[in-house]
């Protein structure tokens, strides 16, 4: 009985132990998290960013507020804006030159289903009057 009783008491021991063990682990994340939200804040750099800052806005004044997050995601934003500006115009340069194609088709097909001397294939600018 005498072992046993201080077998519990060695094991209720041991576990209060890793539950401090954990427990302490568990704190130091929870500072680290803290500390580093704390440097987000502020507006420590926590990573070089000079040179994409550079890349990204080539304009940017040599103030500290380059490494700013909020500055690098709006070099982001308009980057990504530009690319959007450049697909979205090609594909309008590509629309419209279709839509040309097909008018320019239609126009011959009404010009030869015309005929000589008919309507469609009157000159913009001349009389009728003249003609007759």
């Amino acid at each position: 009985p005498l072992a046993q009783l201080l077998q519990r008491r060695y094991k209720n021991q041991k576990e209060k132990q890793n539950n401090n063990g954990t427990a302490d682990l568990n704190e130091q994340k929870v500072k680290a998290i803290g500390e580093m939200m704390d440097r987000i804040k502020n507006g420590v750099v926590l990573k070089s960013t000079q040179r994409k800052m550079e890349l990204l806005d080539p304009n940017a004044s040599s103030s500290g507020n380059e490494g700013s997050a909020v500055n690098e995601l709006k070099g982001l934003l308009d980057t990504m804006s530009k690319r959007k500006e450049r697909q979205y115009s090609w594909k309008r340069e590509k629309k419209q030159s279709e839509l040309e194609t097909i008018l320019l088709r239609r126009r011959k097909v009404t010009d030869t289903a015309a005929g000589p001397g008919k309507k469609g294939t009157e000159k913009p600018g001349t009389d009728h009057r003249d003609q007759a």
